[in-house]
């Protein structure tokens, strides 16, 4: 399972943005960048924080959708 994991980490991080998300990622980036250059540095560090839990939480739902992929896919082919 844990391969698995991998092969599909890599192969997104391989994949190609489409220009639509590329352009989506450019507004947030820069909103954050405008939302962040106000805070204070005690601010800053509790967002920097809160975005680095937020992150987690993105990876352990990317796993519950690879794990269920898995299950769904082994069922089809293995049975």
């Amino acid at each position: 399972m844990e391969y698995i994991k991998q092969l599909i980490y890599d192969i997104l991080e391989t994949k190609r943005i489409s220009a639509k998300s590329e352009l989506q990622l450019t507004k947030v980036c820069e909103l954050e960048e405008k939302f962040c250059s106000k805070l204070s540095k005690e601010l800053d560090e509790e967002y920097q924080k809160l975005d680095s839990e937020k992150g987690t939480l993105k990876i352990i739902d990317l796993d519950n959708v690879i794990e269920i992929t898995y299950k769904v896919c082994k069922e089809i082919f293995y049975n």
